[in-house]
Formats: structure tokens, C-alpha cells, sequence
């Protein structure tokens, strides 16, 4: 077999390796790591990042070609409404309806907020522009882009804004800040390691990814989306 032959069969099922990757790292984080909120080391992160990133790369490197490319979009909703939702719902109406919060439910709460919903907010995002023609490289950005938002502190520094609160001289749940840096941040301190992050996503949205695939894999990787169009229209 030549080496055409065998960089094309390792792209044409590069998506389910990716899956099966990303799925049994999830497996692994949230069957058998301690749903907490506090990180104590920066492999935790990396490793969560690692196997977000695989998994988005599934949806990255997805087949888009058959018209019926959307109808993939449906198991999505169910999962949601079976999994994601359902853990939420019970979850977040267990916390509104005790008197007493444990930290346990704390902590689930966080799990399924930003181990859950966020990571699959993400995902639907970019699946969506997966299915409607794009390019996988671009798919990747959308998804790393998603991951450097959210560990940019940008979600706090919006949280203290936002909400009704008084800002603490030191945000003490910020545990990305203390893994990176060695000690909770205070508020100014916050903002400007989000600010930070602003260089880190305009270049990585800069680099060019897809012709990096097409030149690893010796295939075309072009956005699809006049074909999508043609599929609408036909409809």
C-alpha cells in the first residue's frame, strides 16, 4: 500500500479514532476523577484539555458530505435532553430546593455546569459548522478558542461584574489563576491575566491549520459551504 493510501485511510476514520479517544478520556474524568471544583495541578487541566480537544477533533473531522449531513445534529439534542439537561435539572433544582448545601452538591453543580454543558455548548457549535460545510481547522479553532475563553478568567471576571455582588479583594475559587500563577488572584489581578489570553486566541485563530491537514494527509480541505447552500436550495 502506498503512503497516499494508507494518510487516506487514517483521515477517511480519523473522526472515530478522535471519538474514541475523547470519549474514554471523559469516561475516565468523570467516572473515576473526584468531582471537585478545586484543581491542584496543571495535568489536570492539561489532561481535561487534551481530551476536550480529541473529541472535538471527532466533530472536526466528521464526514460532511451527504446531504442529510444535518440529521447528525439530532442525536445532540437528545443528548442534551437526556443527559445534559436531566443532570443539570436535578442538580440545579436540588440546590434551590435545600436548606442546607453540602459541598458535595456544590461541586456537582460545577461538574455538570463546566464539565458538561460548557464543553458541549462548544461542541454543538462547532459540529453545526461542521455539518454546514466548513473546514476541520477551522472547526478546531472554534473549539480551542471555546477552552481559551473559558480558562482566561474571562467567565469571573464577567461573574463579578455582572451579578450583585461585592468583589473580593482575592477571588478564592479562582483555581486556574492559583495553578498557573501560585496564588488566588484579586480582581485586578484577574483581568489582566484575561487580557492576557486575548494575543494566545487572535494567533492561534491565525494559524493555518487546514493547509497543515492538507499537507499531512494530501487531501483538500476547502470550506464546503456553497454546497450546503445547494443542499438548502434543493430542499
Amino acid at each position: 500500500m502506498s503512503s497516499f493510501n494508507v494518510r487516506s485511510v487514517i483521515y477517511k476514520y480519523l473522526w472515530l479514532i478522535c471519538f474514541a479517544i475523547g470519549l474514554s478520556g471523559f469516561v475516565y474524568i468523570y467516572f473515576y476523577k473526584p468531582h471537585t471544583a478545586e484543581i491542584k495541578t496543571v495535568w489536570d487541566y492539561l489532561f481535561k484539555i487534551i481530551m476536550f480537544m480529541f473529541l472535538s477533533s471527532g466533530f472536526a473531522f466528521f464526514p460532511n458530505k451527504s446531504k442529510n449531513s444535518f440529521l447528525w445534529l439530532i442525536p445532540l439534542i437528545v443528548i442534551y435532553a437526556g443527559f445534559v439537561g436531566s443532570r443539570l435539572d436535578y442538580v440545579g433544582f436540588r440546590l434551590l430546593a435545600s436548606g442546607d448545601i453540602t459541598q458535595y452538591e456544590i461541586n456537582e453543580y460545577y461538574i455538570a455546569l463546566y464539565l458538561i454543558l460548557y464543553p458541549f455548548l462548544i461542541s454543538c457549535i462547532s459540529f453545526s459548522y461542521r455539518m454546514g460545510g466548513g473546514t476541520s481547522g477551522n472547526c478546531i479553532k472554534l473549539s480551542f478558542v471555546g477552552v481559551l475563553v473559558l480558562f482566561s478568567s474571562f467567565l469571573d471576571v464577567m461573574f463579578e461584574i455582572t451579578n450583585p455582588i461585592i468583589i473580593p479583594k482575592v477571588i478564592e475559587y479562582n483555581y486556574y489563576f492559583k495553578v498557573i500563577v501560585g496564588h488566588f488572584p484579586s480582581f485586578p489581578e484577574e483581568v489582566i491575566f484575561c487580557l492576557c489570553h486575548i494575543p494566545l486566541i487572535v494567533g492561534f485563530l491565525m494559524l493555518p491549520i487546514d493547509r497543515w491537514i492538507e499537507r499531512i494527509f494530501q487531501v483538500e480541505n476547502k470550506p464546503n459551504l456553497s454546497e450546503g447552500m445547494h443542499r438548502l436550495n434543493a430542499q
